[in-house]
């Protein structure tokens, strides 16, 4: 097909083919510093992408469409937990960097006695002010910033979707949520492989910020090291080709990985 089109189509339609489908890489090159990386905020008020992409899915998740459950997927990891804990009286999850607190909404029919699960979300102010809107009466969620760590609940699982791979040092960032001490650290569609530690650009919705792809081994023994066991691991899917096509074949992360660390 290609050979026959390139009979009537001028080569230079072809070379800005190939640039587009380049700059549409998910993830592109590596860098020597976080901030060799321009960031252009993903999940700000200026990211009208993220936050009509994010509008979308909470009033598709908020409506009751009668159906018990949602398939499994990722989201099904911290259901398990969650359920397990409120088996013998109250959780709260600390999810942490989950936005909107779209995870709840997906999986809150799911949750076998919700009077019991309390689920707390920190994020930035603008992307948890988009959440509050749509907090039914019968939910069991509230919202924090990032930075009030002092006031968070004791949480009986901190679970973490995607966040890490937004976080310059996941060692600093991870500390004081290791002293609130709770019994389970749940993380889904985590950016880490048998890859060492590197910067790279990651591209949302047209806008462009630093993202981090970390060492397994290192990111597992920082747990081990603090009082918790690997339990559980898992992976995703297999990244399209084009999400890792700018970053060399030795440094690219194939697919995400869902794990659980339990506290000794």
């Amino acid at each position: 097909m290609k050979s026959f089109l390139k009979q009537f189509i001028p080569p230079v339609f072809f070379n800005a083919l190939r640039r587009f489908k380049r700059s549409q890489a998910h993830f592109s090159g590596v860098y020597a510093n976080w901030h060799d990386v321009k960031n252009e905020d993903l999940w700000g008020k200026e990211a009208t992408y993220w936050q009509t992409l994010s509008k979308e899915k909470l009033i598709k998740a908020t409506q009751d469409d009668g159906n018990f459950a949602p398939p499994v997927t990722y989201r099904s990891l911290v259901t398990l937990l969650a359920n397990q804990v409120a088996d013998t009286g109250s959780c709260c999850v600390l999810d942490w960097g989950g936005g909107t607190g779209i995870i709840y909404h997906d999986i809150k029919r799911s949750l076998m006695r919700p009077e019991r699960i309390s689920w707390c979300v920190a994020d930035g102010a603008d992307i948890t002010a988009l959440g509050k809107q749509y907090v039914g009466s019968r939910d069991r969620l509230t919202f924090y910033g990032l930075d009030e760590v002092d006031r968070f609940p004791k949480p009986d699982i901190v679970y973490i979707n995607t966040t890490m791979q937004y976080v310059e040092d996941f060692k600093v960032a991870l500390t004081p949520l290791i002293r609130l001490m709770p019994a389970y650290f749940c993380f889904t569609r985590l950016m880490a492989g048998d890859v060492p530690t590197l910067i790279t650009e990651q591209t949302i919705g047209g806008r462009r910020a630093p993202c981090i792809f970390l060492n397994k081994k290192e990111f597992t023994d920082f747990f081990h090291e603090n009082g918790y066991n690997l339990v559980f691991i898992s992976r995703e899917d297999d990244f399209s080709d084009h999400y890792n096509a700018n970053i060399p074949m030795n440094l690219r992360i194939p697919y995400e990985l869902n794990v659980v660390f339990r506290r000794n």
